[in-house]
């Protein structure tokens, strides 16, 4: 079973994404950037989904962390509508794909599908 790293200060959110995916995946939650790259270190997911706007470690710093320890992860960013203008940044970064929230399930499912499917994308 494939392995999905969840990083949002929201509560709700890391919920939500959880109760969703974890039929078809391994979940493992964090609430910071500091805790999602102690996460990365221990598990090594196959793919993470972050927020772009957390305390301790912002979602950009986190992913630039990430990058240096890991090319070929895939990362799935996502930005309140406040912060749209983050989504470059974040591209930037290295994130795969960025989407502002709220973002329907179904396209967050698609995305996860596609990423882990074509292991050469993005």
């Amino acid at each position: 079973m494939q392995t999905i790293l969840i990083v949002d200060d929201e509560v709700n959110i890391r919920f939500a994404l959880s109760l969703a995916l974890s039929d078809d995946y391994k979940i493992i939650e964090a609430s910071n950037g500091i805790e999602g790259l102690e996460m990365f270190d221990k598990y090594s997911p196959d793919l993470i989904i972050t927020d772009c706007n957390m305390p301790i470690l912002s979602g950009i710093d986190f992913v630039r962390e990430i990058r240096s320890k890991n090319t070929s992860v895939k990362i799935i960013a996502h930005t309140s509508n406040v912060y749209f203008s983050k989504d470059n940044e974040m591209l930037i970064a290295g994130a795969n794909l960025c989407f502002s929230k709220p973002t329907s399930l179904a396209k967050i499912e698609q995305a996860i599908k596609f990423l882990l499917e074509d292991k050469e994308s993005l």
